[in-house]
């Protein structure tokens, strides 16, 4: 089996599929890659899944944890998510955020994901951790041939797994789907937070979120993200849809299985691309 893309979907299914070839063009576990001191871009597993959970667990330490946001908001941390989304929330906790993250009104997948919390903690699932992503990216791959090459259509002979960006892999051939992405930049600071991490929706405050990741179980490392023209959230609408499915005609006129964020064109948790990796995986 070929494997195009070796982030988190193409690893899952690479262990899933042994001794298959991987071709990445970049960075084995993408995003999801981190070393002692801090993660590349902030991931939290959080599933109601044991067999997610017990996957994951099988090939790495999971460190539990409950995660804490907060949100900045004129001078004050208030609780993140909050326990109603009255109007003065809305208005100093999501659409200056909202107008940083996406330039644009929330597209309608992301609005769907603002939620409230009775009690201060974002996840709410039977099972959260922190996975060490650097054992799991090794005990992932370790019985796939990995090639370090990007790779478009016509490029490979064989039965191929998509999991990169769809419109990338066609050369773009109907145009390219929008997306928004994050970058994180990472400095050493004695100084902590007073949660995980901490949201700015303040459209003066250049930056979105801050991450303490010695609350995480890292280094003293604290994490400013901010946002990015980067092929990470689509922006899913119904123009968007149009086009994202006249790629997926391609890829099944071509035989070719698509799976994770990129090369189905969806916002999905860690939890949701590895249940995807299996269902995928069953069908075979």
């Amino acid at each position: 089996m070929i494997i195009v893309g070796g982030g988190l979907a193409g690893s899952v299914l690479a262990k899933l599929l042994p001794g298959s070839t991987v071709y990445e063009k970049n960075k084995l576990m993408g995003l999801c890659a981190d070393n002692e001191n801090y993660q590349d871009f902030i991931h939290i597993l959080h599933t109601d899944n044991k067999a997610v959970w017990g996957f994951v667990n099988k090939y790495t330490i999971v460190r539990p944890h409950r995660t804490v946001l907060g949100a900045y908001v004129n001078g004050e941390i208030k609780p993140y998510p909050p326990k109603e989304l009255t109007d003065d929330v809305l208005n100093s906790q999501y659409i200056g955020y909202s107008k940083k993250m996406w330039k644009r009104d929330i597209p309608p997948e992301a609005k769907s994901r603002i939620t409230t919390s009775p009690d201060g903690y974002i996840f709410h699932n039977k099972y959260e951790g922190i996975p060490d992503f650097a054992t799991l990216t090794k005990n992932l791959l370790n019985e796939s041939h990995i090639i370090f090459k990007q790779v478009k259509d016509g490029d490979l002979d064989g039965k191929i797994i998509l999991t990169g960006a769809i419109d990338e892999y066609f050369n773009y051939c109907y145009g390219k789907l929008p997306y928004r992405g994050m970058r994180s930049v990472h400095y050493r600071s004695e100084t902590r937070l007073d949660a995980d991490f901490i949201t700015f929706s303040d459209e003066k405050i250049p930056f979105q979120r801050l991450v303490d990741y010695k609350r995480l179980g890292y280094g003293d490392y604290i994490g400013v993200e901010s946002a990015c023209d980067d092929t990470h959230y689509p922006i899913r609408d119904d123009e968007s849809e149009a086009l994202y499915n006249k790629y997926k005609k391609l890829a099944d006129d071509n035989d070719i299985l698509l799976c994770g964020r990129l090369a189905t064109y969806h916002y999905l948790n860690m939890d949701e691309v590895i249940e995807q990796c299996f269902k995928l995986v069953e069908g075979l």
